[in-house]
């Protein structure tokens, strides 16, 4: 990624992490058939990475023993945000990741001084080359910011203070990275109250919650005129004691539904629900003004990026038949092609949904009728409101 437009939120302050709770740490998933948006992870779901310069080998002792705590640290802060924010995420086991070069390929020097005050040199973009790295070697950081269906977090070993996160500007999804000063207080290497910068693990729990809701798009609390004492995306060295606010569960609830609930359904745009007639077995239609059972699917996440499936009340599928062009029924018992979606971000709270042939799901009428798979282009009435149902 050369010559970046964007803007990087970066500060010294906000030394955050991500990371994942499965899986071994010393273990790198195949990757092997990834490429620009299809990944070996399943979608809507966060996916840490702790990435390794070469200055330090990645089944070291010490690099294991960050590993470690990262794992431990996103325990905690999953059942924060189920807790505080009242809705969780997914997550995929720690990827640890050797990188290609030194650190110093990566834009990162060390001049000899303390690297958790003014050692660290950042001179050139961090993250454009490993964003650019990790996304060739097929992981989901698309340069373009044009896909969905992931957060995915970055540890950096080496850049010191090192903090950044992103929603992307083109896909319903996210990223974060952060350096030593998170991933070094996490592992207990620094104690609270060492640094000014809110060392320790107890702060930089919070500064990783924090982080995590800025690759989700929560915003800063003055950002909707709050003061920063309303939310983790303020006050993150209250941690655990703050939570969120009703923005940051407004955003949630509206636009990041994929990755926060389980159960959903959907609106068409008359504003009638759309419903697997008899709870499954049957056509699928978009005429009923309140959600009940039949109204309500579960969200099967599969691999490859933004793809999904829809299982009613009964576990039968939605099914576009033919792969698209026809009409979508609710009777299939086993989830392939013609009952995967591509979820498509449509702005806000919308989306519209993909067919295997490319053509999208339509509620006829804008709702009131029935609902087929044939159309080339998205708009009005092939888009649908997600509302969580957990």
């Amino acid at each position: 990624m050369t010559n970046p437009t964007y803007v990087l939120i970066l500060t010294t302050l906000l030394a955050a992490c991500d990371t994942s709770i499965e899986g071994d740490p010393g273990d790198e998933l195949d990757t092997s058939e990834a490429g620009s948006g299809s990944y070996v992870w399943t979608s809507y779901s966060v996916l840490p990475i702790f990435f390794v310069p070469r200055d330090w080998d990645v089944s070291s002792a010490e690099v294991q023993a960050e590993a470690a705590s990262i794992r431990s640290a996103l325990g905690e802060i999953q059942s924060y945000y189920g807790n505080r924010l009242g809705h969780g995420f997914d997550l995929h086991g720690l990827q640890v990741v050797q990188g290609e070069g030194s650190k110093e390929a990566y834009g990162i020097q060390w001049n000899g001084r303390d690297i958790y005050v003014d050692g660290v040199d950042i001179v050139g973009n961090v993250e454009a080359t490993v964003v650019d790295e990790l996304y060739r070697r097929g992981y989901p950081v698309p340069p373009g910011q044009n896909e969905s269906g992931y957060v995915t977090v970055m540890l950096v070993k080496g850049a010191g203070g090192w903090a950044g996160s992103r929603e992307l500007s083109n896909g319903n999804g996210g990223w974060s990275i952060v350096g030593d000063w998170c991933i070094d207080s996490l592992n207990n290497d620094l104690v609270e109250g060492q640094y000014g910068w809110q060392s320790g693990r107890r702060p930089q729990l919070g500064a990783l919650a924090h982080e995590i809701g800025h690759a989700f798009g929560f915003d800063h609390p003055d950002a909707y005129g709050q003061p920063f004492n309303v939310s983790v995306m303020g006050n993150w060295w209250d941690y655990p004691t703050i939570g969120f606010s009703d923005e940051d569960r407004r955003r949630a609830m509206d636009e990041k539904v994929p990755f926060f609930c389980r159960r959903v359904g959907l609106v068409a745009d008359s504003g009638q629900y759309v419903v697997a007639e008899g709870g499954g077995g049957n056509l699928v239609n978009a005429n009923r003004w309140a959600r009940g059972p039949w109204e309500t699917f579960t969200l099967s996440r599969v691999s490859f990026g933004s793809r999904i499936g829809l299982q009613t009340a009964s576990g039968q599928y939605v099914v576009a038949e033919g792969g698209g062009g026809r009409e979508v029924r609710a009777d299939r018992w086993a989830q392939g092609a013609w009952e995967t979606f591509d979820l498509v971000p449509m702005g806000g709270d919308r989306h519209a949904l993909r067919a295997a042939s490319g053509q999208y799901v339509v509620a006829e009428g804008g709702g009131g009728g029935v609902v087929n798979a044939n159309r080339w282009s998205p708009a009005a009435w092939e888009t649908f409101h997600m509302v969580c149902a957990d």
